[in-house]
């Protein structure tokens, strides 16, 4: 055992001044962000949460790009966008509603098929007291955001 730290201890001493020596720094990545929120405004109360999308997002092990906008349903509740996305994974829909909420419409439903840039969305009503489900009979106005590859 004492051979073996007569002839190793020098070369371990020497391993450790030189890991004393060397700046860690030079051992950690850097990571910058492309995709983030903005900042507040310096002494603001409240804020909007407005996200930044300068890179791309990962969703489902895919490259993933972002449509959205605003469509109007027909008479009958129903409305086909034509996305800018060659292959459509998730869309989120939000009816956009002026004044006092009423029976007509009050849900929305949205199809897609992956591998297809078209969203269908189709708005229904109820009639009263009746929960029923049926296609609205005005023309409403529909956002959607809708996430695929380009």
């Amino acid at each position: 055992m004492r051979k073996f730290f007569t002839l190793y201890a020098p070369a371990l001493l020497a391993a450790l001044v030189l890991l004393a020596m060397s700046p860690l720094g030079t051992w950690a990545q850097t990571y910058t962000s492309l995709n983030y929120f903005e900042q507040c405004a310096a002494g603001a109360s409240t804020c909007d949460n407005v996200f930044h999308i300068d890179g791309t997002l990962e969703f489902e092990d895919k490259a993933t790009n972002i449509d959205h906008g605003l469509a109007t349903t027909n008479a009958v509740g129903y409305v086909l966008v034509t996305t800018n996305l060659s292959d459509v994974v998730t869309c989120t829909l939000t009816l956009n509603k002026v004044g006092t909420s009423g029976d007509d419409p009050v849900f929305l439903s949205g199809i897609w098929t992956t591998g297809s840039a078209t969203l269908e969305i189709q708005a229904w009503k109820h009639n009263g007291t009746d929960p029923t489900l049926t296609a609205s009979a005005t023309a409403s106005s529909v956002a959607y955001a809708c996430f695929g590859a380009d």
